[in-house]
């Protein structure tokens, strides 16, 4: 028999981490799961989806204990209805699973841990350190530009490009790109892994629950390991070979403007209010050095936002997708962004001023 008693509160951040890796569908007892073990003087929570993998570490202080499992998400809303200094009590006997806190009691079959299906990490082929803020910034800057369901399967990952002096991450759908770079000493060999993007917004979440300085990667043949002293993320990627992103960037630009990051955002939003039709495109339209931007719907409703900006070039009337120059600003951080174009049927560059480290690039729409 197996018996633990601990603070709500001690629990509650390594539920938090292990919540997402746990099976929606639920099609298996073990994918809906959190597996407990004691191991080297930790108690490791551990959940998966057979895509992801996540294991949370709590300090233990008692005897081992032997492996068991919780109900993921029952558990969960249990210790989320109690009261944030109840002291909940796990008991494991043969044929059942008590939980108790207080004058609450429940009684939940148990489910063999022989059934957990780990992902099997290899020896890894590179690891490297990290800074938490670096690595959250890339993925970030990049994440809203990734495909959600392409047949072209390597737009539904995040690329992480490494070398020895740099750290690059990639996304793409095919109507823009989003591509993030920091120079960083990795001490590794080149590298590019395409990570779900289901796993990368779910590692982003993770970087933003914890507190820590670097992340150690893990880098293998199939897999992509994310390890701090709170959790150990583990990915299988996609298998596949990314474009090469870098001809996608224009070469050639002979118009260049400047706005205020903060104006051109507020002004996108106000056209978004009438502009909901994907289909339609938002004209830009600069003339005489003035920035005009025109969007109508299929109601016939019209909007007109004139916008401050330098301008550097001849006159072009050009159409794109509002939406994407709005989450590509919102991942902007200088108060300045310049655009550069080249005619209606080249694609735009989006880059924050005096900051060589982001680019964004749209694909223009017909008028």
């Amino acid at each position: 028999m197996t018996k633990l008693s601990f603070a709500k509160k001690q629990w509650q951040p390594a539920i938090q981490i292990v919540a997402n890796a746990v099976d929606k569908k639920q099609l298996l007892p073990a994918l809906s799961s959190i597996l407990v073990r004691s191991v080297a003087g930790k108690l490791t929570l551990t959940a998966t989806d057979l895509e992801i993998e996540l294991t949370a570490f709590l300090p233990f202080t008692e005897d081992l204990v032997d492996p068991f499992m919780l109900p993921a998400k029952k558990f969960g809303d249990i210790l989320r209805t109690m009261d944030d200094d109840a002291v909940v009590t796990v008991e494991v006997q043969k044929d059942a699973l008590y939980i108790n806190s207080g004058l609450s009691k429940f009684k939940f079959t148990p489910i063999a841990m022989e059934n957990f299906p780990f992902i099997e990490a290899p020896p890894w082929q590179q690891s490297f350190d990290v800074p938490k803020e670096i690595l959250t910034e890339l993925i970030d800057s990049t994440i809203f530009a990734v495909s959600q369901q392409d047949t072209r399967i390597f737009l539904n990952g995040l690329l992480f490009e490494g070398d020895k002096d740099s750290l690059t991450t990639v996304g793409a759908d095919g109507h823009r790109m989003a591509i993030a770079s920091r120079e960083i000493a990795l001490l590794t060999d080149k590298e590019r892994q395409i990570l779900p993007r289901k796993a990368a917004q779910e590692l982003l979440r993770l970087l933003n629950l914890v507190d820590c300085e670097s992340i150690r990667i893990n880098l293998g043949a199939a897999l992509f390991q994310a390890e701090t002293a709170d959790f150990i993320f583990t990915s299988k990627l996609v298998d596949a070979q990314y474009l090469p992103y870098q001809q996608a960037i224009p070469k050639k630009s002979n118009l260049f403007v400047l706005a205020d990051v903060e104006a051109l955002k507020r002004a996108l939003t106000r056209i978004l209010i009438i502009a909901e039709d994907k289909s339609r495109p938002l004209v830009f339209d600069i003339q005489g050095g003035n920035l005009v931007l025109l969007a109508q719907n299929s109601e016939q409703e019209e909007v007109k936002e004139n916008v401050e900006a330098t301008i550097d070039g001849p006159d072009l009337r050009i159409g794109l997708n509002p939406l994407y120059l709005l989450e590509a600003l919102n991942a902007i951080k200088t108060s300045v962004v310049r655009l550069a174009f080249y005619n209606a049927d080249t694609p735009i560059l989006v880059e924050p001023f005096d900051d060589k480290f982001y680019q964004y690039i749209i694909m223009p729409m017909k008028i």
